[in-house]
């Protein structure tokens, strides 16, 4: 008798963590817990300098653009600095990957506060994104809009700066958009927040061994959806520069926006080439390796800088 094939095992965990991501996503859709509240920033306590420094809103007045998106993801979401509107320079962007059950409808005081500090933040309405496709077809979408004269965002992308900020399944569903979708080498970062799925027993689907850019990722002590054994297996099969800690008293949803200044400070570094931000993952001393609001601290960056 055959073994099944490798592409018959991915298919069959897809297939059972969307069977677990419906439960998710019913739970989400009538749980308050996934939205983001618009004063977010209010409710977290830094525990150092420059986490609080790039949790503060940046200087940029922001706007708004959307469009539809095809194939049930509704819509594509934009929030940018309205500068960008007469500026000649090229903005950076960060991706957004929602979680399970989860659109981009939920926060978008993330996206508002990520593009006042410089950044294109771009999303969509996709509940259900581990495939990676739905994060393809959004960067796809930036880039045409980055090549159409009658865009707002003509010429105005900074291709070669793109990352990725996803939570949850988001998190996990950057794995598969940076191994397993077209346009997978363009993103020059990522930040997961509490990925879900992880662990050796999804290797064969996530592929983080086949990640190539920088990678952050970010959970919470009280997190009851992925363990800690689970973070530290698809950490060490990272080869690429990576850096993986906790914070302290928060749980799996939670950490979607508890953890925003360092995200924040991890886009301003690896994507603005802020001096400033790389010190709170670099160096002999990383600010984020003493604050006592997070714990565990890992890191293999001290060779990012190349990448």
């Amino acid at each position: 008798m055959k073994k099944p094939s490798k592409q018959l095992a991915i298919a069959s965990t897809i297939v059972v963590v969307l069977f677990a991501s419906v439960a998710v996503a019913l739970f989400c859709r009538f749980s308050r817990t996934t939205a983001v509240p618009d004063d977010y920033a209010r409710t977290i306590e830094p525990g150092a300098p420059l986490e609080a420094k790039y949790l503060a809103e940046g200087p940029y007045k922001v706007a708004r653009f959307e469009s539809p998106a095809p194939n049930g993801w509704e819509r594509y979401v934009v929030f940018y600095p309205e500068v960008l509107e007469k500026s000649e320079d090229k903005f950076p962007v960060v991706v957004f990957v929602n979680g399970a059950g989860v659109t981009a409808a939920d926060y978008p005081a993330l996206f508002k506060r990520m593009a006042s500090r410089g950044f294109v933040a771009i999303g969509n309405d996709d509940s259900g994104p581990l495939s990676g496709a739905s994060t393809d077809a959004t960067t796809s979408f930036l880039l045409a809009q980055n090549d159409d004269e009658s865009s707002v965002f003509y010429r105005r992308i900074d291709v070669d700066r793109i990352g990725l900020c996803g939570c949850s399944q988001g998190g996990a569903a950057i794995f598969r958009a940076i191994t397993a979708q077209p346009r997978g080498n363009l993103y020059r970062c990522a930040a997961t927040l509490a990925p879900a799925p992880s662990g050796k027993q999804f290797s064969d689907l996530l592929k983080p061994f086949d990640v190539t850019v920088p990678v952050l990722i970010v959970s919470g002590t009280e997190d009851q959806n992925v363990s800690w054994t689970q973070l530290l297996e698809t950490y060490e099969e990272i080869q690429a520069p990576k850096a993986l800690v906790r914070k302290n008293d928060v749980d799996h949803y939670g950490i979607l926006y508890a953890a925003d200044g360092y995200v924040a400070t991890w886009f301003a570094w690896r994507l603005q080439d802020d001096e400033e931000a790389a010190k709170a993952f670099v160096g002999d001393e990383p600010e984020i390796a003493g604050n006592p609001k997070y714990r565990d601290w890992k890191s293999s960056l001290e060779n990012a800088g190349r990448f």
